[in-house]
């Protein structure tokens, strides 16, 4: 049992898995996100929120694949 165990986390990101895999600290950014349909929604396994890994790097690629566009602030640069 403890080797499907093992087996299905490998299968799937709880939170701390994916703020690690896109480098942010905010769980609550995350929660934000989806709720903007922004970011891949996770799936209820039991009483745990989990990402399947592919939808996560699926959405950092399309992300890194948009344009950089820095805003300016005029207000910063006094």
């Amino acid at each position: 049992m403890k080797e499907r165990a093992q087996t299905a986390e490998k299968l799937v990101w709880r939170i701390e898995d994916v703020k690690a895999a896109i480098g942010i600290s905010s769980a609550t950014t995350i929660g934000t996100w989806v709720k903007e349909r922004n970011f891949p929604a996770p799936k209820k396994l039991g009483h745990h929120l989990a990402w399947k890994p592919e939808e996560v790097v699926a959405w950092v690629d399309a992300e890194m694949s948009k344009p950089f566009v820095r805003s300016f602030s005029p207000k910063l640069g006094k």
